[in-house]
């Protein structure tokens, strides 16, 4: 399952993240708006689904931007 927020780069809810994960008794996944800086709300997630924020300026037809990759991975270790 994917919860994610209103359009493509918002971020979803984290108390709705707990709510369907203690609901469904399956994977839970987020799947939009996840970034360096709010990385850490969705720790109870199964997985996450990471495009635009990986790109150029946070744009989806961008490039991928290695600096931006590196903040996110860096994020998550903390």
């Amino acid at each position: 399952m994917i919860v994610t927020g209103s359009h493509t780069g918002v971020a979803a809810d984290p108390e709705e993240l707990k709510v369907v994960k203690d609901t469904v008794n399956i994977p839970v996944f987020i799947g939009s708006g996840v970034s360096a800086e709010n990385i850490s709300k969705f720790k109870f997630a199964d997985g996450l689904i990471i495009g635009s924020e990986f790109k150029k300026n946070g744009f989806w037809r961008n490039e991928l931007d290695e600096d931006r990759i590196k903040q996110i991975v860096n994020a998550n270790k903390r």
